[in-house]
């Protein structure tokens, strides 16, 4: 148990004393009902607040005074959910009517309609608009896949994090509104957002995912297979290239035809510049952590009851075949097109 979370305990322990002037082995399970109803009702205590207090109460009278009172095992304080706050349509006209320069406005305008992240619109271009089909190319930014918890040294026990938390949205929105005004500061735009704007809190919308298998599901192709496979590729015909592909959340096939060093530009999109990886470890999954990942297995067991088992994956050796006789192919060397003689006319 963290410094914080005694500090806590001890306090909600010292409230209930207080209330009732009495030592808590003196207190009876109807005054900690009635207690319980006070807080709530009386004081209007948040959820967050009856939640350490309930917490705190119930781990002293639990593991200190042995108490097995069926209050205990019954308490809770419900999540409150709410729905994420935005900025109204009027606050948003607000803030793009105050821009005066057509391209900017034009701009912000696409990044808002189209719900770009800080990352994409700051690395958006002209050649990523596709006019003719109605679409914004965007593939930048970073994936993480962050584990639900911690694991303590000091305790070697693993903490699970709450199933409805990912980040604190009040310091997240305070982060990215710092962020967006340095940005239009270093632009020369801060003085053409109106006051009233800069001043207000701004909203974020984050919300949990779940476990990550969707997240997993996406960004697996990209790990261990090329950008397309060369089946999907329908033709090569005059310097236009038909590939196939699928919409999200679509089994139906389309095709799209774009230029030879269109397509070219858009796959190299998938090369990774000089000294870049595909896939970086951090926290006790690092080359470099002194943690033992077999302690940690075992502790993030015993403390969600699921069972670790690591997947066994197994890759085959490709082997060329003959598509005629399905004969077994022995690499010999390539034949590049330079390297072929021209034809003789005639």
């Amino acid at each position: 148990m963290s410094e914080r979370t005694c500090e806590c305990y001890t306090r909600s322990v010292r409230q209930l004393v207080e209330f009732y002037d009495q030592t808590p082995d003196k207190i009876s399970e109807i005054q900690l009902q009635d207690y319980f109803l006070h807080r709530k009702n009386k004081n209007n205590w948040s959820a967050a607040t009856l939640r350490i207090c309930y917490s705190g109460i119930k781990f002293f009278f639990v593991n200190v005074l042995k108490r097995d009172w069926h209050t205990l095992s019954m308490v809770h304080a419900k999540r409150e959910k709410r729905l994420p706050s935005v900025l109204s349509v009027d606050e948003i006209r607000l803030l793009l009517d105050s821009v005066t320069t057509p391209q900017n406005k034009a701009y912000l305008t696409t990044v808002y309609s189209c719900g770009l992240r800080l990352n994409e619109a700051l690395h958006l271009q002209v050649k990523d608009i596709d006019a003719a089909r109605m679409s914004i190319d965007v593939h930048r930014g970073i994936h993480y896949i962050v584990p639900g918890g911690a694991f303590s040294k000091k305790e070697g026990l693993w903490h699970s994090s709450r199933q409805d938390y990912f980040l604190p949205e009040k310091a997240l929105a305070k982060i990215y509104k710092a962020k967006f005004l340095h940005q239009m500061k270093k632009a020369g735009l801060l003085k053409r957002i109106p006051y009233e704007a800069r001043k207000i809190d701004w909203k974020v919308n984050c919300q949990p995912i779940g476990t990550g298998f969707e997240s997993v599901k996406y960004l697996a192709p990209y790990v261990f297979k090329v950008a397309i496979s060369n089946a999907r590729i329908v033709k090569v015909e005059d310097r236009i290239v038909s590939f196939r592909y699928k919409k999200v959340k679509s089994n139906r096939w389309c095709t799209c035809q774009l230029s030879a060093m269109e397509f070219i530009r858009r796959f190299l999109q998938h090369v990774l510049p000089t000294g870049f990886m595909k896939v970086r470890y951090y926290g006790f999954l690092h080359p470099s952590s002194s943690g033992n990942l077999e302690t940690i297995k075992i502790s993030i067991e015993a403390s969600t009851g699921a069972n670790a088992v690591a997947i066994q994956v197994t890759i085959s050796k490709y082997i060329p075949s003959c598509p005629d006789c399905g004969g077994q192919l022995e690499y010999l060397y390539s034949v590049l097109p330079y390297m072929i003689p021209p034809r003789e006319s005639g």
